[in-house]
């Protein structure tokens, strides 16, 4: 006994005008009974079709959008890192781990936090994918490195 939503809710407001109009009489809801025929017959051929939803286009812009440096200002830096170490742009963006070769990329990560308004994870993206954890320790480093070589002492 399949009854559609479509005559229920219509039976229901009859119902309900029907008490407001006269309260002393109740009208119950009737509703036909809707039968549906399922034909058993060999079953149509179903063909997919794939419809792309349409994109929602979203103009969102950060904040510190108008603070980054551009690509020229940080690619500077890095390149003057390089230059004064003797190491290529790669080298410094890569994953070795010679001391020399850390102590030019803590070099450039204390540079670029101190020379632009890049955030840590955003000095991360442009040093070749490095965690802003590793920028941290690396700038730290540095700054530790130049307190020493000033003569003062680190608490």
């Amino acid at each position: 006994m399949n009854v559609s939503y479509e005559q229920t809710l219509t039976a229901n407001y009859m119902a309900v005008r029907a008490r407001l109009m006269n309260p002393l009489v109740v009208i119950k809801p009737t509703v036909q009974p809707v039968v549906k025929t399922i034909n058993l017959s060999a079953p149509k051929p179903v063909r997919e079709v794939f419809v792309e939803p349409p994109r929602k286009r979203r103009l969102v812009r950060s904040i510190t959008a108008i603070d980054e440096p551009s690509p020229f200002e940080y690619k500077f830096i890095i390149d003057e890192v390089c230059a004064e170490h003797g190491f290529s742009y790669g080298e410094i963006l890569g994953g070795q781990r010679n001391k020399k070769l850390v102590a030019a990329r803590h070099k450039a990560f204390y540079r670029l936090s101190k020379e632009t308004a890049l955030s840590l994870p955003g000095i991360g993206r442009v040093m070749g994918g490095k965690d802003h954890t590793t920028v941290l320790h690396g700038i730290r480093q540095h700054a530790k490195k130049l307190m020493v070589s000033a003569g003062q002492v680190m608490q």
